[in-house]
């Protein structure tokens, strides 16, 4: 009949089981735990209770008593069997364990032996770190225990650590696994750049004197060789058998009150706020807006300006006012505040140049010194009326060169919608090229004295053409029964984002 499990209190147990032992003596364990019998004892809980209220000595001889058991210590009743050939696992208490894998991953060492660490790092938030620490034990004849720990790693430099117990294993080991969470980082990665390729653009830096980046006399796109003096002649051939003939007028017309225009009028200032009024909308409508300023402002009596807009008037009006004129031509509250700010600039401008002249004894002359205008700029060459034009608010490169070619009259390529979808077609610049990068590589390769008629006959063959007018596409039947454009074999329609523009 099989053993049945004690019960009842202390004095139910067998012989010397709970008795305190005595100072300097080892308790010795029950026959019954010695016995070959296969016949498993039970043992009651209050053992265990027991054993967790003695000393760790007298825990651990009980546990080298009992270390040819077949099972390990469980939830359960304590089971004890008599085979020999597996290894018992010791009931050491939490603490020492912890306290030896401190000792092992933060001091790096254990007693009577080296400690071995293997960390394998990583920057992916996804991978675990291993860290294997191996710590032999003190009592040679023990078998050594492994635990897993996992290690999770916070901001901070000292890692939380959480005790996960694995009683099956025994290969004398301590794992420890580490979590390391990092903040996810996106980088960018800058593709690489074949500085000897045509397109390759050399970076230009922009400051307070140079806001829009120009590169005076020499092209952002080195490597780019093209349009050659032969092929602008070439262009400028075809276009003119088709077009006629263009030149720059010899003497400079007189400003229209009916017409925007592009700047070719004989006041500095004038051209350069009638460009600005005529930015970013259709000509007609800025041509409107010119017309209800000179029904409102009336005209000038005197200087370079006399007959256009008094610019004098529209200063000392509020801006209120000029914001409703010119509301015509699309967004008429910028434009209306930018025109204040270059009038106001201006006058500024002009008392500090009557200050200077009459600090040199009234040798340096101002011309029109009565009205606000900046006719002194043409003393200045084009690279440094350029700088100076692109300075003031709402005027930007392709309003400074126009107002440099048609009313400064000098050697400048000009670039609006037309010149830029016309150049990328051409190959002139890159495909991917902007009006500004257009302007700032053309103005270097085209020769001086066929800038104005290009300019001028590439917005003729845009707006006349059929086949290069900005609502047309390749392949329509309008396009098939359209005549030839006589640029065609120079052409590739494909290239650029020029299309679009009017």
């Amino acid at each position: 009949m099989p053993a049945q499990p004690l019960k009842g209190s202390w004095d139910a147990l067998p012989h010397d089981i709970g008795a305190s032992p005595t100072p300097g003596t080892t308790p010795e364990a029950p026959d019954s735990l010695s016995s070959s019998s296969d016949t498993p004892m039970y043992l009651t809980r209050s053992v265990t209770k027991r054993q967790s209220q003695t000393p760790f000595e007298i825990t651990k001889t009980w546990t080298e008593d009992v270390k040819t058991q077949k099972t390990p210590i469980g939830t359960g009743p304590l089971q004890v069997t008599t085979p020999v050939d597996t290894p018992v696992h010791h009931t050491r208490s939490v603490t020492e364990r912890r306290t030896k894998v401190q000792a092992a991953i933060i001091k790096g060492r254990t007693e009577n032996a080296n400690t071995t660490e293997a960390v394998e790092n990583t920057m992916d938030t996804s991978l675990e770190n291993t860290i294997e620490v191996n710590t032999p034990n003190n009592d040679k004849d023990e078998e050594h225990t492994t635990r897993d720990r996992r290690v999770t790693r916070s901001s901070s430099k000292k890692p939380n650590t959480e005790t996960d117990e694995n009683p099956q294993s025994g290969n004398g080991q301590i794992i420890v696994k580490t979590i390391k969470k990092t903040t996810k980082v996106t980088a960018t990665r800058t593709p690489t750049v074949d500085r000897d390729s045509p397109d390759y653009r050399m970076p230009v830096k922009r400051g307070p004197d140079n806001p829009m980046g120009l590169t005076p006399g020499f092209s952002p796109y080195p490597n780019r060789n093209v349009p050659t003096s032969e092929a602008c002649e070439d262009v400028y051939r075809i276009l003119t058998a088709m077009h006629g003939k263009v030149d720059q007028p010899k003497k400079m017309p007189k400003a229209s009150l009916e017409k925007a225009g592009c700047g070719e009028v004989p006041c500095v200032l004038d051209a350069l706020l009638r460009t600005l009024v005529s930015g970013n909308t259709l000509m007609a409508m800025a041509d409107q807006a010119i017309r209800n300023m000179v029904r409102e402002y009336g005209l000038r009596e005197h200087g370079s300006g006399a007959g256009s807009i008094n610019w004098e008037n529209v200063a000392s009006e509020p801006e209120e006012k000029l914001a409703q004129v010119i509301k015509v031509s699309g967004n008429g509250n910028q434009k209306a505040k930018n025109i204040k700010l270059i009038l106001d600039m201006v006058a500024l401008e002009m008392a500090q140049m009557a200050r200077e002249n009459n600090g040199m004894g009234g040798k340096r002359e101002v011309a029109f010194q009565e009205t606000l205008n900046l006719d002194h700029t043409h003393t200045l060459t084009k690279d440094e009326a350029m700088a100076k034009l692109v300075r003031y608010p709402g005027i930007g490169i392709k309003s400074a060169a126009c107002v440099a070619l048609f009313c400064l009259r000098k050697p400048c390529f000009a670039v609006d919608t037309h010149v830029h979808r016309f150049c990328c077609w051409l190959g002139w610049v890159p495909e991917k090229a902007n009006a500004e990068d257009c302007f700032k590589h053309c103005d270097v390769k085209v020769p001086d004295h066929l800038k104005y008629g290009i300019h001028q006959l590439f917005i003729r063959h845009g707006q006349q053409c059929f086949k290069c007018r900005k609502a047309t596409r390749p392949g329509t039947k309008e396009w098939r029964e359209a005549p030839e454009c006589p640029l065609e074999h120079l052409l590739d329609r494909g290239k650029g984002d020029a299309r679009g523009y009017d």
